[in-house]
């Protein structure tokens, strides 16, 4: 599988035609003082697959690094990819997250991997909104 496109954002859903929603889209979390933390945030990944990708069950993990390069809240979860729809061109995937505490400022990365295969990273900062830029 490789990425099409991987958000955080504040709202996610899909409809029943298959029609993928993303609301307030962000790069960026704003805090004045530590901790700061997130009450509700999703991931949202759209990746294609390619020739070879076998439909079946997979370990998906999810971990966020940290500005010092620490490992922090790391989650794994299985995913199927059903043999019907085997042959589907793109898979969506929707991770919803919450009361998650950022103990720093800086800049933070999720990263998710399929199989031990990195599938996506995505950058974004938590900032202090007190201090000048």
């Amino acid at each position: 599988m490789k990425v099409v496109f991987a958000y955080l954002a504040d709202h996610a859903s899909k409809t029943d035609t298959g029609k993928l929603n993303i609301l307030g889209m962000f790069s960026q979390i704003n805090g004045t003082s530590l901790p700061v933390v997130l009450q509700h945030a999703v991931l949202v990944v759209k990746a294609a697959r390619e020739p070879g990708d076998l439909a079946g069950e997979y370990t998906t993990r999810l971990v966020m690094i940290g500005p010092g390069g620490s490992e922090l809240y790391p989650a794994e979860f299985p995913i199927e990819i059903d043999p019907c729809v085997a042959d589907a061109a793109e898979i969506d995937f929707i991770i919803e997250m919450g009361g998650i505490k950022f103990e720093e400022f800086g800049s933070y990365t999720f990263q998710i991997m399929i199989a031990h295969d990195l599938l996506a990273s995505v950058p974004f900062r938590v900032i202090n909104t007190l201090e000048p830029r």
